[in-house]
């Protein structure tokens, strides 16, 4: 468990509190850990397909970069618990698309920032 939180952190960029939410939504079993994240990478490959023709789409997705991450924590544990509180059928499913359309929404966010930065 040690070994994966770490690697969140260190060669992902995810920070300190969001893998404590992971952990925490996954009630601190690796398999689940390691299942829950691996659909934040997944969504987050699908958007980068989405945008790889969207200058500045790179940066947009960059844990490090886009400040739009810094509540990353909380956003994953409402789209969760959303999807757990619902009684959804395809609870997995629920969960993917909301972080597909939640870095939708930070890449547009950024890029938008950075188009009016550019402008003004």
């Amino acid at each position: 468990m040690n070994a994966l939180s770490n690697s969140l952190e260190t060669k992902a960029g995810f920070s300190k509190r969001t893998v404590s939410m992971l952990k925490a939504l996954s009630f601190n079993d690796p398999k689940k850990l390691y299942q829950l994240s691996g659909m934040v990478f997944k969504a987050k490959n699908v958007v980068k397909k989405q945008a790889r023709n969207v200058i500045n789409s790179q940066l947009a997705l960059s844990f490090e970069i886009n400040n739009r991450y810094e509540n990353m924590a909380v956003d994953i544990q409402r789209i969760v618990m959303t999807a757990n509180r619902s009684k959804r059928s395809n609870v997995e499913g629920y969960i993917f698309s909301s972080l597909v359309n939640y870095f939708q929404e930070a890449v547009n966010d950024y890029c938008i920032h950075d188009v009016q930065s550019v402008i003004g």
